[in-house]
């Protein structure tokens, strides 16, 4: 049998790799004491702006932003001890460009911030720590870590608040799930403020991945963005539109098509198409398992043939090619119907909870999706 090439030259997996050993540990940027001198005031600085209003952030803890150094980027150089000595913690991270103190001539360079949260107490405490010239790197373990940071400063409005249009005063915010031994009344003091403001979440259409809670919400724009400077919120933008343009062009042919046999024997491997559905008389329902998300909405005809199209692409390719159709029968799963019109300003939750259900409910091995948003967060 002949080998299969997988995109990256993935197969080279297959065969054993051999790391080179030995090379000198780098040699840190900066010394502990540049360090200190440059960050403890933008530490201090960044504890005189944290709100003192407990309805921002309760349990008094907040949330700050340390830059790393590119240099630091590889997992190894996580600091790690750093947050320890410090008592903070690690609830997330996302890209940034930044210009080092070190090369400043440079231009920008990718590296990364982390999002680190912890009682007002504890920055205090990692506050008086640098301020103090005498305190030994060996009496706190870790501290010495800061030599990685290239920033510390609040995680302001403007680090959270993305732009896009504006839609219907609907809008995406994502809080971060803190630790209840941290932070025990996170979420439900969230919910208090946004009843408070008059800002309506939906919560049975929330969404979590990696501590992270996704809600749509809708109210008047001050007040949401107040509801934005609550201390643990990730990110808020205007909600995303659904992007949903049905298939525009179907070739006919006139030369008569005969579908081959259906496999005659199930396999063990699930596949799903989650699309518009299939129309009631399709020519492959001996191939397909049909599911619909939402059982009590209607069909959207406009999308019918669009699922068609797909699971038919899948199951046999292209027509002209001769090649051999998948032997495995597929689930063609309706995730797009009656209840997700695009003019609908939360038909993305709606789609997103439709994928959902039936990916918590059915054990697939690959599936396909076509619903895309309009905007990338």
């Amino acid at each position: 049998m002949g080998r299969h090439y997988l995109i990256g030259h993935g197969e080279r997996l297959s065969e054993p790799i051999v790391l080179p050993r030995g090379g000198a540990t780098p040699k840190d940027i900066y010394t502990y004491e540049e360090s200190r001198a440059r960050l403890q005031p933008e530490l201090h600085s960044a504890i005189a702006n944290l709100p003192d209003d407990p309805a921002l952030a309760p349990n008094d803890v907040h949330v700050l932003q340390m830059v790393l150094h590119p240099k630091y980027l590889a997992k190894s150089y996580h600091p790690s001890g750093l947050l320890r000595a410090a008592g903070l913690s690690l609830v997330g991270s996302k890209p940034v460009r930044i210009t080092t103190a070190d090369d400043p001539d440079k231009g920008a360079r990718l590296s990364r911030t982390l999002l680190v949260a912890g009682h007002r107490q504890s920055l205090e405490h990692f506050d008086s720590l640098l301020q103090d010239p005498g305190v030994r790197c060996e009496e706190y373990a870790g501290i010495k870590d800061i030599v990685r940071i290239e920033r510390i400063d609040n995680y302001a409005f403007d680090d959270k608040y993305h732009p896009a249009p504006s839609n219907d005063a609907w809008y995406e915010l994502v809080l971060h799930e803190l630790d209840e031994d941290l932070a025990p009344d996170n979420t439900q003091k969230f919910l208090e403020l946004a009843e408070r403001l008059g800002v309506n979440v939906e919560e049975r259409m929330n969404f979590k991945a990696n501590n992270l809670l996704y809600l749509p919400i809708r109210g008047p724009e001050e007040a949401v963005k107040r509801l934005a400077e609550y201390s643990s919120v990730r990110a808020l933008r205007p909600m995303p539109r659904l992007g949903l343009s049905p298939i525009s062009s179907v070739r006919s042919i006139r030369e008569p098509v005969t579908l081959p046999e259906p496999p005659s024997t199930a396999s063990q491997l699930g596949v799903a198409v989650l699309d518009g559905g299939l129309p009631p008389d399709n020519p492959i329902s001996s191939w397909v398992d049909y599911i619909k998300a939402n059982p009590d909405a209607d069909d959207d005809e406009r999308f019918l043939e669009h699922g068609l199209g797909v699971c038919s692409a899948l199951l046999f390719g292209s027509l002209k090619s001769g090649q051999q159709p998948l032997r495995t029968r597929i689930t063609a799963v309706r995730v797009l119907d009656s209840e997700t019109r695009s003019d609908d300003p939360i038909a993305m939750y709606k789609v997103l909870n439709n994928i959902e259900n039936v990916l918590e409910s059915y054990p697939f091995h690959y599936v396909q999706s076509q619903p895309r948003s309009r905007f990338a967060d």
